[in-house]
């Protein structure tokens, strides 16, 4: 019984170490500088994946300067210039066969370009690993987990008002 019980947990911690643990919100640092620079939220929807922009941060990385209870920036890059908060600019994440990654979208919301986007929990630096992909070349971006409770009032998504916002396309 013993064993039997082992290996359930076992195996239970090893699918949750899949695209289950994107589920939340993380941090997404400035490629340049590693300050923070926004907050995405990760959400699942009918067995797909998105990720919604709920907060944004001033250019020292230190304060917050917009949150999708008040959103003023706009995805210029966008049809329609939606605001860039409360938009899903990682969309149609579906998990491969393994349920190890999620394969889907993602949209520069500067200049409207999408790209093919690969999504995965990477274990050994307790991080998300969010990799765009145009042809065969692409870059990984490394997203810190954040707990809801550092997450401030304005910015906080409850999963049962949530609906997907993908972005409208050119």
């Amino acid at each position: 019984m013993k064993r039997l019980l082992f290996c359930l947990f076992f195996c239970g911690s090893l699918f949750a170490s899949g695209v289950d643990n994107v589920a939340g919100y993380w941090l997404i640092p400035d490629e340049d500088t590693n300050r923070p620079e926004s907050v995405a939220y990760f959400y699942e929807s009918g067995g797909v994946y998105y990720a919604r922009m709920v907060l944004l941060f001033d250019d020292t990385g230190g304060q917050v300067s917009e949150t999708i209870s008040d959103p003023r920036e706009l995805a210029k890059g966008i049809k329609g210039k939606p605001k860039l908060l409360g938009l899903d600019f990682i969309f149609n994440l579906k998990p491969n066969k393994s349920r190890d990654k999620l394969k889907g979208k993602v949209v520069n919301p500067d200049n409207g370009m999408v790209f093919d986007c690969e999504v995965w929990f990477d274990r050994k630096k307790n991080c998300l690993v969010v990799r765009g992909e145009l042809f065969v070349f692409g870059k990984n971006n490394y997203w810190k987990k954040i707990p809801p409770s550092e997450i401030p009032k304005g910015a906080q998504i409850h999963n049962s008002e949530i609906r997907p916002n993908p972005p409208p396309l050119r």
